[in-house]
C-alpha cells in the first residue's frame, strides 16, 4: 500500500499518553503532515469542522464523552474519516462493539509498539477507503437498477401492447401504422440504453488527471455551442481570475461546463436575451464552479429531482434528462457536491464543489 503524508487527530485526555503517542509515531516512520491533539470530544468536533484529517485516534474514555457515544457522534458528522479506538481495558467485547459501531480498529494501551501503531493506522485508512467505495458503488448500482427498470418499462410495455394489437389486426393500413409506432418505441429504448451506457463509461473509465485551465475548456465548450449562442444572442461573462485552473480530468471539466451552459441557453425565457455568468473560486478545500443565468428558473420542490437520471422538469423543452445527473455524478465521485439556487421566472445559479485530484505521486510511504 502507498500513502501520502498522514494528517492525524489524537483525542486523548492524558498528557502522558499524548507524549507517548507522539514518540511512537516518530519511531514508526510514518510521514506525518500534521498531528493535532485534544483532550475532549467537543474540542475534537470543533477541530474537525475546521481542518481535514486522514484518521482519528480516539480514546475510549474522554471527560465529556464515553465509548460508543463518542464513535456515534463522530460518525454522524465525519463519516468519511476512519476512527481507531484507544482503550486502557483489555476487553475484546468492548472493542468488537466499537468496530460494529463504525470504528475501523482498536489499540490497547501498553500492548502495542510503534510498528503495530503504524500498520494499524495505514490499514484502517485503507479499509475505510475500500468500504466507502463499496458503499458508493452500491448506491450507484441501486440508482442504476431503479432507473433501468423505471425508464425501460414504458417503451417496452408500449411495444408489447402494439405487438398484441398487430397480431390481432387484419387491416394492412393499421398494421403499417402499428409498425411505425413500434419502430419509434424501439428507437426510444435504444436511446435510453445508449445514455445509460454513457453514464456507466463515465463512472468506470478513469481518465488522466492534469492541470486544467478553465478558460481553455470554456473556449472549447462555447465553440461547440456557437450556433445556439448566436441564435439566442446570449451574453456570456466569464471570470476565472479567482481560480484559473485545477488538477482534474479535463474531459470531466468540459462535461460540467458544457451541460450547465447548454442548460442555461436551453431554458432561457422567451423573448429575453440570455445572460450567463460563469466563474470559479476557492472555498476552503473545494474548487467552486458557478454558472448563473436569467432563465425560466426552477421551483424549489424540484431542486433535488432535477439531478435524477432521465428526469425532465419541463417537457416543453427537448432533452434527455441526463446532463444534470452527469454533473452531479462527476462532483460526488471526487468527494464534492452540487447546489442549486433558483427562482421561477428569475433565473438559476448552479454551484459545483470539486475536490482537486492529486497528481503528484513523488512523495509516498510504503507499508510492508
Amino acid at each position: 500500500m502507498q500513502f501520502d503524508k498522514i494528517r492525524i487527530l489524537l483525542a486523548e485526555d492524558s498528557k502522558a499518553d499524548q507524549q507517548l503517542f507522539k514518540e511512537m509515531l516518530i519511531e514508526s516512520g510514518i510521514e506525518i503532515d500534521k498531528l493535532i491533539t485534544c483532550e475532549e470530544l467537543k474540542a475534537a468536533e470543533d477541530i474537525l469542522h475546521c481542518e481535514e484529517f486522514d484518521i482519528i485516534l480516539l480514546d475510549f474514555f474522554l471527560p465529556d464523552s464515553v465509548g460508543l457515544d463518542s464513535i456515534s457522534k463522530l460518525r454522524q458528522q465525519f463519516s468519511w474519516i476512519p476512527i481507531v479506538i484507544i482503550t486502557g481495558y483489555d476487553d475484546r467485547s468492548i472493542a468488537l462493539q466499537a468496530i460494529n459501531n463504525g470504528a475501523q480498529d482498536y489499540l490497547i494501551k501498553g500492548e502495542f509498539n510503534a510498528e503495530l501503531l503504524r500498520k494499524t493506522i495505514y490499514y484502517a485508512i485503507q479499509r475505510h477507503k475500500v468500504s466507502d467505495e463499496l458503499v458508493q458503488i452500491n448506491k450507484r448500482l441501486d440508482s442504476f437498477v431503479y432507473t433501468v427498470s423505471h425508464d425501460l418499462r414504458g417503451p417496452v410495455k408500449n411495444l408489447k401492447v402494439l405487438m398484441e394489437i398487430y397480431q390481432n389486426s387484419d387491416d394492412e393500413h393499421e398494421k403499417n401504422d402499428l409498425l411505425n409506432h413500434m419502430s419509434t418505441s424501439i428507437l426510444k429504448t435504444d436511446d435510453i440504453i445508449e445514455h445509460l451506457n454513457e453514464v456507466l463509461l463515465m463512472q468506470n473509465n478513469p481518465a488522466p488527471i492534469e492541470m486544467v485551465s478553465f478558460d481553455e475548456v470554456a473556449v472549447e465548450v462555447l465553440e461547440n455551442l456557437d450556433q445556439i449562442v448566436n441564435a439566442t444572442s446570449a451574453q456570456i461573462d466569464i471570470d476565472f481570475s479567482s481560480c484559473p485552473s485545477t488538477n482534474f480530468t479535463k474531459s470531466q471539466i468540459y462535461s460540467l461546463l458544457y451541460n450547465l451552459i447548454f442548460n442555461a441557453l436551453k431554458y432561457a425565457k422567451k423573448d429575453v436575451t440570455p445572460q450567463i455568468v460563469i466563474s470559479s473560486q476557492k472555498e476552503g478545500k473545494f474548487i467552486c464552479l458557478k454558472v448563473k443565468d436569467n432563465g425560466i428558473g426552477i421551483e424549489s420542490k424540484y431542486h433535488d429531482k432535477i439531478f435524477r437520471m432521465f428526469y425532465r422538469n419541463n417537457e416543453k423543452v427537448d432533452g434527455k434528462g441526463i446532463g444534470l445527473h452527469i454533473v452531479k455524478t462527476i462532483a460526488e465521485n471526487c468527494g464534492g457536491s452540487v447546489k442549486v439556487e433558483s427562482i421561477p421566472n428569475t433565473g438559476s445559479e448552479f454551484t459545483i464543489y470539486l475536490k482537486e485530484k492529486p497528481y503528484d505521486t513523488t512523495k509516498k510511504c510504503i507499508v510492508n
